[in-house]
């Protein structure tokens, strides 16, 4: 799990704010290709879709806590090698009543649970790895 702020999508609108988030960048992603580049036989990095500045390899999966019995959507790829692609194992359809109010940005739905939370619960919840991947994980490749 390499750090995801400078690396994630989701961060890239920071990039042209300040200069240091492209050093911290390259460095994550340095640190990322050391672990995608090493001898070890079977390979997962997972991380959230990466921006388009940080060059990162294509991924080989994205998946879903939705997709393995959990009530929300969170797109997480999966950089695979030596092991198969995750298999769903308990797919939940997020209910289209499922809303909230949110009081700038109106209503959301079941993926955009993370914008009822403050900016520094956000990121800490965001970067959270959902219980039902890693049981997948840990049932299919353990």
């Amino acid at each position: 799990h390499p750090p995801c702020t400078y690396l994630s999508n989701v961060g890239v609108q920071h990039l042209h704010k300040d200069f240091c988030r492209w050093i911290k960048m390259d460095s994550a992603r340095v640190f990322f290709m050391k672990l995608w580049g090493s001898k070890i036989k079977k390979v997962c990095i997972e991380n959230p879709i990466p921006h388009y500045y940080c060059g990162l390899p294509d991924y080989s999966q994205i998946v879903s806590p939705n997709l393995f019995g959990q009530l929300a959507m969170k797109k997480t790829c999966l950089w695979l090698r030596g092991l198969p692609l995750l298999k769903k194992t308990n797919f939940v359809k997020i209910p289209i009543e499922m809303k909230y109010r949110h009081p700038k940005r109106g209503t959301l739905n079941g993926s955009n649970w993370y914008h009822m939370l403050s900016p520094k619960e956000r990121s800490k919840a965001r970067s959270t790895m959902f219980e039902g991947i890693a049981d997948a994980m840990a049932d299919q490749w353990g």
